[in-house]
């Protein structure tokens, strides 16, 4: 009885720290992205002038 709560305890918190994880990748992924467009208008800019 007790070894089923721990392993549904254990389960729910590794599904939780699975999904914090994956928010993190995609909140740095879209950061990337930011810099990216920021740089290469940047570069754009640099050109024109």
């Amino acid at each position: 009885m007790t070894g089923k709560i721990d392993t549904t305890m254990g389960y729910r918190r590794a599904r939780k720290t699975m999904a914090t994880a994956m928010g993190r990748w995609q909140m740095s992924k879209q950061q990337h992205r930011l810099d990216w467009t920021r740089l290469s208008q940047q570069l754009l800019l640099g050109l024109l002038k």
